[in-house]
């Protein structure tokens, strides 16, 4: 009695243990290598258990299954094509940053903290300010192009005129007159459909009892179709009236800027058209180690277990096709061209009779480098669409993250489950310019930069021999923060030999 009170006391402990690490999505967060990449920042490369590392029939021994003298795994593989979709994202908030220095998050117009809100993938940075892209200062040797400096002719004759602006032409030197705070008016909400698909390759080698490295590739058709809607609230003539106070006249605004999106997106050097792409993703190579403990074997009034700490290094080499910053719909097919260095470490606990549970913690280092034709903002009140471009290094922040796992094996005749949680953060990056000019403003996009990603992993695997397995996984986002939100449905046929 006392023994079954044990075993019943300790599952309460742990499944309370498990909740709270669930709850606590604000701690400070430490799988091997997660990505530097806000679509897929934990791509899987197998439905199997992500722990298993070719141990499943040491652990069978244990346990007491007769494997008719079958050696250990030494060789394990796993092909497995896959799927992945998103159409939103949720950011910190949808305010402009009028009354803010750029240096800082923006704040909402009563004072309070910007609340979450679910919205298009293109408004990832903000929704797109067409009058931020008449203000701040022109970069040495770039002036502003023709069209944007005859759109501010257009609205100085329109603007005295109609006698709708408060003194005639737009004031360049104070913006916060013709941003509107809430991005309604001058602004542009951008729907995306991002899709990708593709075929991974996951492989394990054992070099002897308790190592091994890995091989982890694939192959992914990426592609993002972008729309572009209008928030200004449309009216047939006369002036729109910004934060209560600026009028500009609407059918300049319009016709000038959001109805010439399409001519001053090439003048700006940046490509607005669909992105469609096919190429291998980052390739990923490692080493592990991991060791099964038995514990309470000789003690009959207790239960008997499994104790299996581990540890992975890997390292992600940037083969895939390189992302084009300056085309808005672009993604990387990895670490975002970055290569990459990750370590993780974690532990387990099979219980003979039950399940097994365990976590790990990580860290990922990412290598800086140049990136050109990045656009770069020249004042804080533009938002999503910079004027122009330049060369920066970037040096991306690390990632930490922290994962827990249940695993049931053969939980209904050769039918076994596994189940996942992660959680990701990303944090402030680093971007320098390449030539000093006081006109860019690269702290606003290291402000942007941070990411929090929670995912859920929930996978089946069926046995069809000793040696061969099909399987189902299905990942789903979680609360996350300034990244897609992205499903992920995948089949896998794996070998464990």
């Amino acid at each position: 009695m006392e023994k079954h009170m044990s075993i019943k006391y300790f599952f309460k402990q742990i499944i309370t243990l498990f909740a709270l690490l669930l709850l606590l999505d604000s701690t400070p967060t430490l799988t091997t290598i997660t990505e530097y990449s806000y679509s897929d920042p934990y791509p899987v490369f197998t439905t199997l258990d992500p722990h298993l590392y070719l141990q499943m029939r040491q652990k069978l021994r244990f346990k007491g299954y007769d494997l008719d003298g079958e050696r250990d795994e030494w060789f394990g593989f796993s092909i497995s094509p896959f799927s992945q979709s998103s159409n939103s994202t949720r950011i910190d908030c949808m305010i402009s940053p009028v009354t803010t220095p750029a240096t800082q998050p923006p704040s909402s117009p009563c004072g309070a903290p910007c609340p979450d809100v679910d919205t298009c993938l293109g408004n990832i940075h903000g929704r797109w300010s067409m009058l931020g892209l008449l203000f701040g200062n022109t970069p040495e040797g770039q002036p502003l192009p023709k069209i944007l400096q005859d759109v501010l002719m257009s609205f100085s004759i329109a603007n005295v005129a109609s006698r709708c602006a408060p003194e005639g032409p737009i004031n360049t030197s104070a913006p916060q007159l013709y941003i509107d705070n809430n991005q309604n008016i001058g602004f542009f909400d951008v729907p995306m459909r991002y899709r990708k698909q593709g075929i991974r390759f996951d492989f394990k080698w054992k070099l002897g009892q308790d190592f091994g490295i890995s091989l982890d590739t694939g192959i992914a058709n990426i592609s993002q179709v972008i729309g572009f809607q209008d928030r200004t609230p449309q009216q047939s003539s006369g002036c729109v009236t910004i934060n209560g106070c600026t009028s500009i006249d609407f059918c300049t605004l319009e016709k000038s800027l959001m109805e010439n999106l399409e001519n001053i997106a090439p003048a700006i050097n940046l490509d607005i058209t669909d992105f469609h792409k096919l190429s291998v993703e980052d390739i990923r190579a490692g080493i592990f180690w991991r060791r099964a403990f038995a514990v309470n074997t000789h003690r009959e009034d207790w239960e008997p277990f499994l104790l299996i700490p581990f540890a992975h290094v890997e390292g992600s080499f940037a083969v895939g096709a390189r992302r084009k910053f300056n085309k808005f719909t672009s993604l990387s097919f990895g670490n975002n061209d970055h290569h990459a260095l990750g370590v993780s470490a974690g532990l387990n606990i099979d219980f003979t009779e039950t399940i097994e549970i365990g976590g790990e913690c990580g860290l990922t280092h990412y290598f800086g480098r140049d990136v050109c034709n990045m656009p770069v903002p020249t004042s804080a009140y533009q938002s999503g669409i910079y004027p122009f471009t330049t060369t920066v290094h970037v040096n991306p922040a690390n990632n930490w993250h922290v994962g827990l796992k249940m695993f049931a094996y053969h939980f209904i005749g050769d039918l076994s489950f596994s189940f996942q949680y992660l959680l990701i953060e990303h944090n402030k990056d680093s971007i320098k310019l390449k030539k000093p000019d006081p006109a860019f403003l690269p702290k606003v996009l290291e402000e942007l930069s941070p990411w929090k990603s929670q995912l859920a992993d929930v996978s089946f695997n069926y046995d069809i021999s000793p040696d061969f397995s099909i399987g189902f996984l299905w990942q789903t986002p979680l609360p996350s923060k300034n990244t897609y939100r992205a499903t992920t449905l995948m089949l896998s046929f794996n070998a464990q030999f």
